[in-house]
């Protein structure tokens, strides 16, 4: 039986090549710190892995699918925590947008109040000035008409 390509040493750093190691069922690799025994080590834990091969499959293969979901679901955090980040930055430029425009709409009110007050306080003005040119030209009006014509 042909063997299959082992886990790439160092192991993967990130989710998706978590999920390959898992979903292809790569063994780890068989290594030894020893010089003189190292091979004869490594050629023993290869013969008993392939041994609990046989009687561990079922669990090994449980262990393996719940790996892959378990990775899977890492994933999708990833891919919503990354969503969450971007509508973030979306809201913090909306709110720098509605802050500078509640702060030109509160500068537009200020000037409309101060030209509100100063307008109405103009507009009285002009009014009374035309009431009291229209008090002088009855007035006169009036004089002219209990002296007569004058001519």
């Amino acid at each position: 039986m042909p063997s299959k390509p082992e886990v790439p040493s160092p192991p993967p750093e990130d989710l998706s090549g978590w999920r390959e190691v898992w979903e292809s069922d790569r063994p780890f690799p068989v290594t030894s710190a020893r010089r003189l025994v190292g091979p004869l080590v490594v050629a023993l834990k290869k013969r008993l892995r392939t041994l609990w091969r046989a009687p561990l499959g079922d669990l090994f293969e449980r262990q393996r699918v719940f790996n892959v979901e378990v990775v899977r679901q890492l994933q999708r955090l990833d891919e919503i925590d990354e969503a969450r980040r971007e509508l973030h930055r979306d809201l913090l430029e909306v709110r720098a947008d509605l802050l500078k425009d509640v702060k030109q709409h509160h500068k537009r009110l200020e000037h409309l109040e101060g030209f509100k007050g100063e307008g109405l306080e103009d507009l009285v003005r002009h009014v009374d000035a035309l009431f009291s040119r229209l008090d002088q030209k009855i007035e006169r009006l009036w004089r002219e008409g209990d002296e007569g014509p004058t001519r």
